[in-house]
């Protein structure tokens, strides 16, 4: 054997001693990108699933399940016409009272309550207003058999503590504003009549 096929046959055998060979061992899998399926838990299973023929969500705040029905959920539409029929309910009961400072306390709701007359909202906060508005809805149906009682004086200092922000600004509400002004004309109209 010469001197150069002795060293190339050393080469190769030490290299590949020293670096392994190309292909992967044969115990191990070959690399995949995809990610391997989770087990699903016991409890995912137990939970409901939502139906698409009633179009229910699942609410899973404060670790709680609940379903509601999007029938529910009040639209822009409904919340624009619940605005403007209890804001014209506390105008008209502003002007039939004897009470004065309810009278101003209604008027000063039912203004801001027009300045909320053209707001839209997206389905979420919608979802988070519906309550205070059927409550407001509810409200302003009363006040067809109204008996019209003067507010007492704590409830007119709270509620008028809730309009100051609608008497000094009342441009671009945010939701817990408007949230609170449903919640401030619920109060007044259901105390009042």
């Amino acid at each position: 054997m010469d001197l150069v096929a002795a060293f190339l046959l050393l080469f190769t055998v030490g290299a590949k001693v020293q670096y392994g060979t190309s292909s992967a061992p044969p115990d191990r899998p070959p690399r995949s990108s995809s990610v391997p399926p989770r087990p699903v838990s016991e409890s995912l299973k137990s939970q409901p699933t939502v139906n698409e023929t009633d179009q229910s969500l699942i609410d899973q705040s404060n670790d709680t399940l609940t379903v509601t029905s999007l029938t529910s959920v009040v639209t822009n539409a409904d919340m624009q016409a619940s605005i403007r029929l209890c804001s014209a309910a506390l105008y008209l009961l502003a002007g039939t009272g004897a009470d004065s400072t309810s009278n101003k306390l209604m008027i000063d709701i039912s203004n801001a309550l027009k300045l909320c007359q053209n707001l839209s909202f997206f389905l979420p906060t919608l979802q988070q207003l519906s309550p205070y508005i059927e409550r407001m809805k509810a409200a302003t149906v009363k006040t067809k058999k109204c008996r019209e009682k003067a507010l007492p004086v704590q409830t007119l200092v709270n509620l008028n503590e809730n309009m100051v922000w609608w008497k000094i600004d009342g441009r671009f509400p945010t939701q817990q504003r408007v949230q609170n002004l449903f919640n401030t004309a619920s109060q007044c109209l259901e105390r009042y009549c």
